[in-house]
């Protein structure tokens, strides 16, 4: 299997020009970390992507549950060392 920079190149050599172009504009805007939601928008109107209607939402943040004992996580860790 090619690694996706490989598959990245097949796929830019059959583009043409104009693509080619819009690509290149794309791949600077992700280097520079410009804003993103402008960069959503450039790739809402693109088919090949699919974005959320309503948006990005941060993650709820997640409290462990308090158990009795040595957590699973600690005993599959140990039991693989």
């Amino acid at each position: 299997m090619s690694s996706i920079k490989d598959q990245l190149r097949s796929t830019i050599e059959r583009l043409d020009e104009d693509e080619a172009r819009q690509l290149l504009e794309l791949a600077h805007a992700v280097q520079r970390g410009r804003d993103k939601t402008r960069l959503w928008q450039r790739l809402a109107g693109h088919p090949s992507f699919s974005l959320p209607v309503g948006g990005f939402r941060p993650f709820k943040e997640v409290v462990p549950a308090e158990v009795q004992g040595i957590p699973a996580s600690e005993l599959l860790i140990k039991d693989r060392r």
